[in-house]
Parts: structure tokens; sequence; C-alpha cells
């Protein structure tokens, strides 16, 4: 979150540190997880985990497309990882709108 913050795509004051430590953004790390934590059961955390985990990986596979030539890798390996990332999220969304709306 703070290298993500010194490329300016978060506030300033979560690049900030005080003895090489990022104080503001593991506070505010912090403060996410316990907000998810008290939003509900360990199946929501373990639910909101998975579809975080899902579209972090999809990003991932995403930009891994983009830079291909730079990475060496296989336009359709690329592909196929993305489709099957996207199609993996596509259903476990439709599942909890299907089985567990709120």
């Amino acid at each position: 979150m703070t290298v993500i913050a010194e490329d300016g795509y978060l506030r300033a004051v979560l690049a900030r540190r005080k003895r090489r430590i990022p104080g503001y953004a593991i506070i505010f790390i912090a403060a996410c997880a316990f907000a998810v934590v008290l939003a509900g059961t360990l199946e929501v955390i373990l639910e909101f985990g998975s579809v975080t985990f899902l579209l972090v990986s999809v990003s991932m596979a995403y930009a891994n497309f983009r830079i291909r030539k730079l990475t060496g890798s296989s336009a359709t390996i690329t592909l196929v990882s993305l489709a099957g990332l996207l199609i993996g999220t596509m259903l476990i969304l439709y599942f909890e709108l299907n089985n567990q709306p709120r």
C-alpha cells in the first residue's frame, strides 16, 4: 500500500514512513481488516477473501498479458489463465448473489 501511495495512486499520507516503517499504511490496513471481521462471520470473511484473491489474480494476469513481450509469457497461456480467473470470479459472485445477496 505504501508503494502504491508513493506512485501517486493512493493518498500521500499512506506513503509516509517513520524510521522506514509505514505506520499510517499499517494502521489503515489493520482498520480495514477489523471492519471486515466486524462485518460478519468467518464464512463471510472467507468468501470476501476468495473474491479479493481472484480480483487481484485477474489484475495480475491482465498486467502480465499487457507486458507479455517483456516477461516472455505465452499469449495463449496468459489469455487462458485470465479467462479461467474471470470465470471463477463470475461464478463466485453469481453464487453469492443467489445464495446470500446481503
